[in-house]
């Protein structure tokens, strides 16, 4: 008998959680095989005695972001369809004709409007562009992600929507994208590892545990297992563990130690 086990991976949570516990990870390789060998060992003890059973890590699909709003902040026309939202956003408006009125005390209100305008504008080109720049960094991890890692696939779904005077980002389609795959892809595995803090994953989660499947959740947690038994602190995927069969913990010294 051979347990399959595939590893579903939301990169833009996991890369965040480590941040949060600011953690570094240098060989994703041997975190995978960190995560498959503590899928293991929970399994081993859920078998029954004297059965023969051989564990096989079959794939693993990172879920990752792949674009970005296409904007030509060099275009005219861009530019002036931009002032326009400035000119009705009082506060934003409020906020750089003050700061103009500090660079400029001698201008006029006219003259104020245009710095207000070139400044806001600046701040946010420059903030679009090193957004473009990460966009295009990304790629180059995820290339050599491919190349160490003979089993993951890269799925480059996940979109970032603009807001270009804001400048904020807004995360579309990674976590859809993996709760239906888990769903699409039952046939090839027994053992499905979520590496994800999403809620969305639940009905999927419950779908493949209706078809027979054993679920798990990977929790990442700051700190020791020691320092987690002596305070019970906010876990990564605590959403996720009440559903799940299974609860894979990994601690900051685990990690720091791969």
């Amino acid at each position: 008998m051979i347990l399959r086990y595939v590893i579903f991976v939301d990169g833009s949570n996991l890369i965040g959680s480590l941040k949060r516990i600011d953690v570094r990870i240098a060989n994703y390789e041997q975190f995978f095989k960190m995560v498959f060998r503590k899928a293991v060992d929970i399994q081993e003890t859920l078998l029954i005695n004297g059965q023969n059973v051989a564990h096989q890590l079959t794939r693993i699909y990172w879920y990752a972001l792949g674009s970005i709003d296409g904007m030509d902040v060099n275009d005219t026309d861009f530019e002036r369809r931009q002032r326009d939202v400035f000119n009705r956003n009082d506060d934003m408006k409020r906020k750089y004709l003050a700061l103009s009125r500090l660079e400029h005390p001698q201008a006029s209100e006219s003259e104020l409007g245009d710095y207000a305008w070139k400044s806001c504008f600046a701040e946010s080109k420059s903030w679009y562009e090193d957004r473009v720049r990460l966009i295009d960094s990304m790629r180059s991890f995820f290339r050599g992600l491919r190349n160490k890692i003979d089993c993951l696939d890269v799925i480059e779904c996940g979109h970032w929507k603009v807001d270009f005077l804001g400048r904020t980002l807004t995360e579309k389609g990674i976590d859809t994208s993996l709760a239906i795959d888990m769903v699409t892809l039952l046939n090839n595995f027994d053992v499905g590892l979520i590496i994800s803090g999403d809620a969305d994953a639940i009905p999927s989660i419950n779908y493949a545990k209706r078809a027979g499947k054993q679920i798990g959740a990977v929790e990442i947690i700051k700190g020791s297992l020691q320092e987690k038994l002596e305070r019970q602190g906010r876990q990564f995927s605590s959403r996720l563990r009440v559903v799940s069969d299974f609860v894979i913990q990994l601690f900051e010294t685990d990690l720091q130690s791969d």
